[in-house]
């Protein structure tokens, strides 16, 4: 592999993934809540899943085989929904994270747009060959894809930015983390307007708290201790 996609040359500058955060959970709709990679507690414990769970994508002889030496995030994503749709796979294992795993597809499916729709079906059309026939699948299955898709696919960005996961970078995609839509080029952090919505304040600890109004200046020690025996 060439050029792995290290957490030092991703994300960085204002619109990078903040590591803590307090704000809103795309992935389950859970509001004004403490944020890790922007995901709320419960929805972060399935990402830890997707480390390992990738790992065994990788190995696969025919993974291999498609993936032609380059395991980038745009490449793996398609792989690993395959995987853990698979009935023998059962994911997650855990009945305790069934139901909100549920819920963040649920969640997703309400944030695919029909040109989000469209824009999968040309990438499949144009992704075989002029004599082969394609098997378009109809607009609801293809729904359902891609909002699994775009969560795997942060998933799989959070991975590498936690240093869980080391993937081959592709120049060629310049897309949000999140919604998945081109931003600037080269930039594989956060558009504004996923960065807008989804952090309200970069810390753990909730909304920070008002600073204490500053003593104007000008004012003498004495005219401050007069103040205050005043109230």
């Amino acid at each position: 592999m060439i050029d792995v996609y290290r957490m030092s040359g991703t994300g960085e500058g204002k619109d990078a993934i903040p590591p803590r955060s307090f704000g809103f959970c795309r992935w389950c709709g859970a509001e004004r809540v403490r944020l890790q990679y922007l995901l709320c507690p419960d929805c972060f414990r399935i990402a830890d899943m997707i480390p390992s769970k990738t790992s065994v994508v990788m190995n696969r002889p025919e993974v291999k085989k498609r993936l032609r030496g380059m395991a980038t995030v745009k490449k793996l994503t398609p792989e690993l929904r395959i995987f853990l749709t698979d009935p023998k796979t059962r994911f997650p294992a855990d009945r305790n994270h069934i139901e909100h795993w549920e819920k963040m597809i649920e969640q997703s499916r309400t944030l695919v747009s029909d040109s989000d729709i469209r824009r999968y079906i040309d990438n499949l059309c144009a992704n075989v060959d002029e004599d082969e026939e394609v098997n378009v699948p109809p607009d609801e299955e293809v729904e359902e894809i891609v909002s699994l898709e775009n969560i795997l696919r942060f998933f799989l960005h959070v991975a590498v930015l936690r240093g869980a996961l080391k993937l081959d970078e592709d120049p060629d995609d310049a897309s949000c983390m999140v919604c998945g839509h081109q931003t600037a080029v080269g930039s594989r952090s956060l558009c504004s307007s996923c960065r807008n919505e989804l952090v309200h304040d970069v810390s753990d600890s909730g909304p920070a708290e008002a600073a204490p109004a500053k003593i104007q200046l000008g004012m003498h020690s004495r005219d401050i201790i007069m103040g205050k025996r005043g109230r």
